[in-house]
């Protein structure tokens, strides 16, 4: 037999009835308030500015200047040294190490071949340079100065993408003999002793209608899925040239500077290593323009702005409404 409780600690079931109805008001406000914060709390918080977080490391498949020994970042040989091997000089730019190609009035080539291997059909690659031509770079000369060439495997005939300077202008070239139609598109205006900032993407390919250029300069979109004739890939595959391939019937001596070269898979990645302005620092208002931070700050006030005062509002009437059906609550007679 279970002992009874004792009759001073128990209470009438009327009266607990009565108490828990009148807490019961009071208990659904604060319910209603709680799940008003917990609904409104990500709307406040989604408009205030984070802490800015680390840039995300860009893509880059192959960079010069990562090499502790720069000349050690290209393969070099005695071919494409004939005219004379770069020589590692302070940049008047940068400050820092940069290579320099001299080639003579009468010379062919002083080039470096980047260890970034070979690039394949169907490859889609974006190529930075930053360099500078010499106070006294002959750009009015009427034959090719090659800066950079994307060559095929065979040793025969001009590459399928180059970059040229040439009568007074900076000019995107290629092609030109029997089996490839040549082609040449303007960059822009070149100068003596004008920096260069340039990112060439290239899509590779042996057909006309698929191998596509675009070309960036100083920032801007100059050249815009340009296909040349006979494609971007003749054969097997493609690899690249840096530095400087005359013509040999040209006389004085060109002289080029070159800060860095980088290979990646994207544009902005590409683009910051070489130091080229954004889109949005160039005027440039294609593809990957920057948003205007006031803009973004302004966007971000207003909604936190309005979410405080939606948070605030939800909690005055919240607790309004208890308040109000406590009250009514204790009128009433108990039963």
């Amino acid at each position: 037999m279970q002992a009874s409780e004792p009759a001073a600690e128990r209470e009438p079931a009327g009266r607990a009835r009565r108490r828990f109805r009148g807490r019961a008001p009071l208990a659904a406000a604060a319910t209603v308030v709680a799940v008003l914060l917990v609904a409104l709390a990500p709307a406040a918080t989604a408009g205030t500015p984070s802490a800015p977080q680390a840039p995300t490391p860009p893509d880059i498949v192959w960079e010069a200047t990562s090499a502790p020994d720069l000349l050690g970042a290209f393969q070099r040989t005695e071919y494409n040294e004939e005219s004379g091997a770069p020589e590692v000089v302070p940049s008047p730019t940068t400050g820092r190490p940069a290579l320099q190609f001299t080639v003579p009035g009468g010379g062919t080539r002083s080039e470096l071949l980047p260890k970034v291997g070979q690039q394949q059909n169907g490859d889609n690659l974006f190529f930075g340079y930053s360099g500078k031509l010499a106070d006294d770079f002959p750009v009015d000369a009427d034959s090719y100065q090659i800066l950079m060439q994307w060559h095929h495997a065979s040793d025969e005939g001009s590459p399928p993408v180059a970059v040229h300077v040439k009568r007074g202008q900076l000019v995107l070239a290629g092609g030109g003999n029997n089996d490839h139609e040549p082609f040449e598109v303007p960059i822009g205006a070149a100068r003596p002793g004008m920096d260069l900032n340039l990112v060439v993407r290239v899509y590779f390919s042996k057909k006309p209608e698929e191998g596509s250029v675009d070309v960036w300069s100083g920032g801007r979109h100059v050249i815009t899925d340009f296909k040349p004739p006979s494609g971007t890939a003749y054969d097997q595959y493609n690899y690249l040239k840096v530095g400087l391939y005359r013509d040999p019937s040209l006389e004085g001596t060109a002289r080029v500077l070159v800060n860095n070269v980088v290979v990646g898979t994207d544009l902005p990645g590409v683009q910051q290593e070489v130091g080229a302005p954004t889109s949005a620092e160039s005027g440039d208002g294609g593809e990957g323009t920057a948003a205007d931070p006031d803009a973004v700050s302004s966007s971000r006030e207003s909604t936190w702005s309005a979410s405080s005062f939606a948070l605030g509002a939800a909690v005055v009437v919240a607790i309004g409404l208890g308040v109000a059906v406590a009250r009514r609550s204790r009128g009433r007679p108990g039963r």
